[in-house]
């Protein structure tokens, strides 16, 4: 099961009012849905950040607690899942692009050049 995930994971995520489709690997990370467009390439820099982050979104995908009411769509690896909202990978998903935004400005700050 481990090797699973060392492979690239494909996401499409839809919740009312927004949806996204998230690709994660241990080399990249992207994030794209409406007015979002985000893009983590591992470098020495941020080796750290693109490692901890992918770990979060795999870990996250282990526990699925699937509904039939008051859920959001996940597709993964073409299947459809109906995830619960109040569930931790419902939780999770649903502010994943925040927290992206917030390890984007992470990333610049380790990645900064310095000025001489």
């Amino acid at each position: 099961m481990a090797s699973a995930f060392a492979k690239a994971e494909s996401i499409d995520f839809k919740a009312n009012g927004f949806y996204y489709k998230l690709k994660t690997s241990q080399e990249e990370i992207s994030l794209k849905g409406y007015l979002l467009e985000l893009y983590f390439h591992k470098k020495e820099c941020n080796e750290n950040l693109i490692n901890s982050l992918h770990d979060k979104i795999t870990k996250s995908l282990r526990n699925k607690v699937l509904v039939e009411k008051d859920y959001y769509l996940l597709s993964l690896d073409g299947n459809e899942y109906k995830i619960a909202k109040s569930s931790d990978l419902g939780k999770f998903l649903y502010n994943f692009p925040n927290m992206a935004k917030k390890n984007k400005e992470k990333e610049a700050f380790l990645c900064r050049r310095k000025n001489k």
